[in-house]
């Protein structure tokens, strides 16, 4: 009796001391950080997604290819300033907002311009103050007032607060009267009211990848088409509430809990998060972390259900996936609840609760049972026998339950999700950007000495070994297609804005047609043959595959002739193409610098036991997914295996 009075005292200590500890721990920034990352991950990962792009709001940014004409990047010429707001007030903005502190003159002529154009605006405006004005000089404190005072322009303060690890997950929408935020100015310039309180952003996801939350409009771009088509600038802005502010590299950018996406960039703009914070007052949405009560409860129930796993008598093994199946099933229900009630639970510190309250009620279970078994043992050794001691120990229950035919190596190159793409850009912007991207490529193909066959849409088709023999076609083509996917990936990068797709490149060799097909009136130079269709089937294949470059084993060999070092390659494996019987070998070129090639005799070793259908050959890909979880072919091998293929033949089903 005392012993078991001990046991659940210790239990019931264990519970309230690492609940209260759990309870607290969120204030411990490390901890706090942890905590709100998974948190972040939520709201990006869950958060509804928008019907369509935000209608009532329009963001204009000043880039760099707006501050490149510029006389002085700053400040902005007021000017200028001065010219865009005209703009929007004729194209009908309701309000329009500047996240741009004026605390420092220019030119007085320019300054004078501004101030009249706020002045003379028919919608309110709304120009950038700060909470706290310790960081600015009295100079700057006077100037900034009297710009004010003299402009008739409503103010907010522009500071955004940030948690312990530096990302803005909350809007203070005002604290007083006389202090209100950006978005809380434009709101109350527009005649709307706006409650005092401090909340968690309701974040505005965007409608698809291809899509973004809000309509950016860079601010030189405006100034042109009123100019141009003042028309198409009253469209993007009429009745909207207009922010202006800076999207640039290193200027007023922000961790959100949007950017936890790898896939996305890592910051967002100050403005954009003002717009996004406007949103969220607009919506009257109220997202919020869990009471102390709320996250008390968490804890108890999650306590209580460790506490009996503890205790229910099976092997550790099961016990420890029961926990493991309530640690999921926890997780599941906390991303139910914010799905459904905007309530962000805590998640990392009760999932360390139930493990810790788990681990040592067992460790306090187990000592007592094993000094119970001792005593068992002890008590009736004596009498009874071995075999029935054991049982005894064991479960002490039981004690009371057309032309010329020719060797040449073909190229395809396509951009993933390109129709998305130029249904989202202005036809102009689209031109431009699609010029600037096959530029690049066809220079890449023209310094390996290849001919441009044609462009189809955003695809590069070329070839080589004609018009001019060339003995190393493979090799040129090979060497080729690793720069044209080290060139895409760069230009893609510096294109997220965009959203510009990944470029996918297929590399095939062997015989062809090649010659001038056509009619009379009209002909081109042009290769046919199975050999071209299957290096453009070779590049649809990296969808499915996870890779960008795919090259075929009859290049390979061809290339092997030549007495230039080829890139590092990857086998993919065999693959039996749709439609097709015969298998064809499929590699994958990396390029020098790649991190992948840090693992490449690794995936050999991997794949040569995936060939030979070795049993542990799951475990070697599923080591090199951990090593790198981005590796797409390695990811591709790993479902297949889970999915009870063997062998490294493919057979596609699938174009």
């Amino acid at each position: 009796m005392t012993r078991s009075v001990t046991q659940v005292l210790g239990v019931l200590m264990i519970v309230i001391g690492i609940g209260a500890a759990s309870l607290y721990a969120p204030a411990l920034p490390f901890i706090g950080s942890a905590e709100g990352y998974l948190q972040d991950v939520q709201v990006a990962a869950l958060s509804e997604r928008a019907e369509g792009q935000e209608h009532r709001i329009s963001v204009v940014t000043i880039t760099e290819e707006t501050l490149a004409p510029l006389p002085f990047r700053s400040p902005i010429s007021r000017r200028f300033l001065a010219e865009l707001l005209v703009a929007l007030n004729n194209a009908g903005a309701r309000v329009i907002a500047f996240d741009i502190l004026f605390d420092q003159a220019t030119e007085p002529a320019q300054d004078d311009a501004l101030k009249s154009a706020i002045k003379n605006s028919t919608p309110p405006v709304v120009v950038a103050t700060l909470l706290d004005r310790a960081d600015l000089t009295e100079d700057q404190r006077l100037f900034h007032d009297l710009f004010v005072q003299e402009s008739g322009a409503l103010t907010g303060f522009a500071n955004l607060p940030t948690d312990v690890d530096d990302v803005v997950r909350s809007h203070p929408d005002t604290l007083s009267m006389t202090e209100r935020s950006l978005a809380s100015a434009i709101l109350n310039g527009a005649g709307l009211d706006v409650p005092r309180a401090k909340n968690l952003i309701a974040w505005r996801r965007s409608p698809s990848e291809a899509e973004p939350a809000l309509q950016l409009l860079p601010a030189h771009l405006v100034l042109r088409m009123n100019q141009l088509r003042p028309e198409l600038v009253q469209k993007w802005v009429q009745d909207r509430f207009v922010l202006i502010g800076a999207d640039l590299p290193m200027n007023d950018r922000f961790r959100t809990p949007l950017n936890v996406d790898p896939s996305g960039p890592a910051t967002t703009p100050g403005v954009v998060i003002h717009a996004q914070a406007l949103i969220h007052l607009l919506d009257g949405q109220r997202m919020r972390q869990a009471t102390p009560g709320e996250h008390l409860l968490v804890l108890g129930v999650l306590g209580i259900l460790a506490v009996g796993l503890a205790f229910f008598h099976a092997p550790a093994l099961i016990r420890f996936g029961l926990a493991l199946m309530i640690l999921v099933g926890f997780w599941v229900a906390a991303a139910f609840i914010f799905r459904t009630t905007q309530v962000l639970l805590p998640v990392l510190t009760p999932s360390v609760h139930l493990f810790l309250i788990y681990g040592l009620t067992s460790a306090v279970h187990g000592h007592a049972a094993a000094q119970q078994q001792r005593v068992i043992r002890s008590a009736f050794s004596q009498y009874l026998a071995p075999f029935l001691v054991d049982r005894l120990a064991k479960d002490p229950t039981r004690l009371v339950l057309g032309g010329e035919r020719r060797e040449l190596s073909f190229i395809f190159s396509d951009i993933a999700d390109f129709t998305t793409l130029s249904e989202r850009l202005a036809p102009d912007a689209l031109v431009r950007l699609l010029n600037e991207y096959l530029d690049g490529m066809s220079e890449i193909v023209l310094k390996h000495g290849g001919t441009i066959d044609k462009f189809i849409g955003d695809a590069v088709v070329a070839f080589f070994g004609a018009p001019t023999e060339q003995p190393d076609h493979a090799q040129r083509a090979i060497r080729c297609a690793v720069e044209m996917d080290v060139f895409a990936e760069k230009f893609r990068r510096g294109h997220t804005r965009e959203h510009f797709g990944g470029t996918r490149i297929g590399v095939n060799s062997g015989p062809a047609t090649v010659g001038n097909f056509g009619g009379r009136a009209r002909f081109d130079y042009t290769a046919m043959g199975d050999t071209v269709n299957t290096a453009a089937r070779l590049e649809s294949l990296n969808k499915h595959l996870g890779t960008r470059v795919c090259i075929s084993g009859s290049t390979i060999s061809a290339a092997r002739a030549s007495v230039e070092e080829l890139p590092a390659l990857r086998k993919v494996g065999s693959i039996v193409l749709k439609g097709k019987t015969e298998a064809i070998q499929a590699f994958e070129p990396i390029p020098v610098g790649d991190e992948r090639l840090e693992c490449l005799e690794r995936y050999r070793v991997a794949l040569a036991k995936l060939e030979a259908e070795a049993p542990d050959a799951r475990e070697s890909f599923a080591n090199l997914v951990e090593a790198n979880p981005s590796d797409g072919l390695v990811a591709f091998h790993l479902d297949r295996i889970d999915k009870g293929e063997t062998g490294t033949t493919v057979v596609m089903l699938e174009k």
